[in-house]
């Protein structure tokens, strides 16, 4: 009968639509729920209780200045996170970008009134994992800075021999590294001061070690790598005293003071009005 096979097909068709419903409803559950346990462990979302706020050095607005509670390669060694949980500044929008970048021009600033030079990696690898990036600035005698990038080119040639079968090296001195890496592919990238520098789409991400670029500038700096890099945690005080110590060293140079809630911010804004005034003024 042509209308119960009319209704069958009808039937059937429904309970597919809510099987198909009730899976996808599932696998949502199941997705913000391994995003929670992400958050939730998380040593650089602020929110995570894992989080060691006392490294914090400043906040901006998209990203926050803070120490390494490990692998610390040199003094000065410090760390530009997106408050945001992303996994590759390739994937940030323009915002945290730019405060990336406005972090890295005062740290340069800093750093050359030292006569040092600044040295900025990433390293992402294990995307399914989620990890939470992280920009480590990397300060060096200016010496030795002066070689980093014909150093650090000459490491990832050589290296990449064992890693993959395309291009090796990415230059991202033209276009800069988040228009020269794709945005879903593990990368490693080092660029220098303000400019670009070089990058690695990372194909064998088992073969690839997180603490390469680490091991690299250790061997620049003349610290042993595999010390370094195993040190355990120093102990709070210890990290405390770092804190102070860089806390005093980037007060000049903080952008951060001019946000609202900041020792400059009054300061700045009464500045601008009195300007704008004696503007009005001149014009009357």
């Amino acid at each position: 009968d042509v209308s119960m096979q009319a209704y069958e097909s009808a039937s059937n068709k429904k309970r597919k639509g809510k099987d198909r419903d009730e899976m996808l409803r599932k696998q949502a559950i199941a997705t913000h729920n391994r995003m929670e346990k992400i958050l939730m462990n998380c040593w650089r979302c602020l929110d995570s209780p894992k989080m060691l706020k006392h490294l914090v050095i400043s906040m901006g607005v998209r990203c926050y200045l803070a120490l390494p509670s490990r692998a610390v390669v040199t003094e000065g060694h410090c760390l530009i996170v997106p408050r945001e949980h992303i996994i590759a500044t390739t994937q940030a929008d323009e915002d945290i970008q730019e405060e990336i970048m406005y972090f890295r021009k005062f740290l340069v600033k800093m750093f050359a009134a030292k006569n040092q030079g600044c040295v900025f990696t990433e390293t992402v690898i294990s995307m399914r994992k989620q990890r939470h990036t992280v920009v480590e600035c990397i300060p060096m005698p200016a010496d030795l800075y002066s070689d980093a990038p014909i150093f650090i080119k000459k490491a990832i040639l050589e290296s990449d021999e064992q890693w993959s079968v395309n291009k090796k090296l990415i230059d991202t001195r033209q276009k800069g590294l988040w228009r020269s890496v794709p945005k879903n592919f593990p990368f490693f990238s080092a660029e220098f001061g303000n400019g670009g520098g070089f990058a690695h789409v990372i194909e064998d991400e088992a073969m690839f070690k997180p603490d390469w670029g680490k091991e690299i500038l250790c061997g620049m700096l003349g610290e042993p790598a595999q010390i370094v890099l195993r040190a355990k945690r120093a102990p709070l005080h210890v990290e405390q005293q770092r804190v102070k110590s860089f806390k005093q060293m980037w007060h000049k140079y903080d952008w951060t003071r001019r946000l609202e809630g900041g020792d400059l911010h009054a300061k700045m804004k009464a500045k601008k009005q009195a300007a704008a005034a004696a503007a009005a003024a001149a014009k009357s």
